[in-house]
């Protein structure tokens, strides 16, 4: 219904106006109209809206929610609801925030363990409650960033490929290995373990098809072997003596020709014993002096060692040149 005005006429009283019931009946249909909208005084109503000297009041069956204000005591206040459905957020209600931004600077969200990483339960949500982790100091280590650590105990660390620059030190933090970068190198070192009844091993490995391991001293100090053993071949049947090992065993039943290349490096020896019934015949690549074989009968031994350009006669025990 529109809103009825009473007429008033032009001027008091002079007749051209509505009578008094006519403008009782207008009153009455404006209250009437108004009451409906506002709930009147039918609290007992429900789906009623009205309005009250506390607020605003939402009649249901059997209870009624208000919606009430606190006047703001030095500003006009206005209050925008968005153009959207949803259900508005109260601060002691259980509800679910969806597409909302929140500042943490802020705003301060309560309930988190003091100086701890906030932490997540079994189902992912935030839980102040869960076992905390202290915040360290410094930046935390990213699994897949480029980073530097300082001051850190690895237990069981499993390390692939590491890079190890300087030295590594002991328990009461002394040196104990220094690793010394080569440019452009190809050749390193490798170490194995055994299983029970073998022998741990350092081979010297690489690019290169001949590699010798260099272990010395500083200065006049010496390599203190407890206790020495040398790789050996045995030889049955006539052919070339390995490059590879040092002791040389012989053991034919007849004559035994060898033969000899040159060493690797200087100093290199050779040690060749005979223990076969046959004369092991050896014949050196370059021997020193006139001879070029040199005779090893059973029981008999020699040893050589390599200048560099020829192979030289030590020591041994019944051999014989020729």
């Amino acid at each position: 219904m529109a809103k009825q005005t009473i007429n008033t006429g032009t001027t008091a009283n002079d007749g051209t106006g509505d009578t008094l019931r006519q403008a009782g009946a207008k009153i009455n249909a404006n209250f009437t109209e108004l009451y409906t909208i506002l709930g009147g005084d039918s609290a007992g109503s429900a789906g009623l809206t009205r309005l009250t000297d506390s607020g605003l009041d939402f009649v249901g069956t059997t209870q009624i929610t208000k919606l009430a204000f606190v006047e703001h005591p030095s500003a006009n206040l206005k209050i925008t609801l968005p153009d959207s459905n949803g259900t508005l957020l109260l601060d002691s209600a259980t509800q679910t925030l969806t597409n909302k931004t929140i500042s943490v600077d802020s705003n301060t969200i309560s309930g988190i363990a003091a100086t701890s990483f906030v932490l997540s339960n079994a189902s992912g949500n935030i839980d102040g409650s869960a076992a905390q982790k202290a915040i360290p100091t410094g930046v935390v280590i990213g699994t897949t960033d480029t980073q530097t650590m300082s001051n850190k105990t690895l237990d069981s660390a499993v390390m692939n490929g590491p890079t190890i620059t300087g030295t590594i030190h002991d328990a009461n933090n002394a040196e104990m290995l220094q690793v010394s970068p080569t440019g452009s190198a190809v050749n390193y070192f490798k170490m194995s373990n055994a299983a029970a009844a073998g022998t741990p091993s350092i081979v010297a490995v690489g690019n290169d098809s001949d590699i010798s391991l260099d272990l010395k001293g500083k200065n006049r100090g010496a390599v203190i072997l407890e206790k020495e053993a040398l790789g050996n071949q045995t030889l049955t049947a006539d052919g070339p003596i390995t490059k590879a090992k040092t002791y040389i065993i012989c053991n034919k039943g007849s004559t035994l020709n060898l033969s000899m290349v040159d060493g690797t490096v200087v100093g290199e020896i050779k040690i060749i014993t005979n223990k076969g019934a046959g004369d092991a015949i050896i014949t050196p690549s370059n021997l020193a002096g006139a001879p070029t074989t040199i005779t090893v009968q059973q029981y008999e031994s020699v040893q050589c060692i390599w200048d560099g350009t020829n192979w030289y006669v030590i020591g041994g025990n019944g051999y014989a040149l020729a």
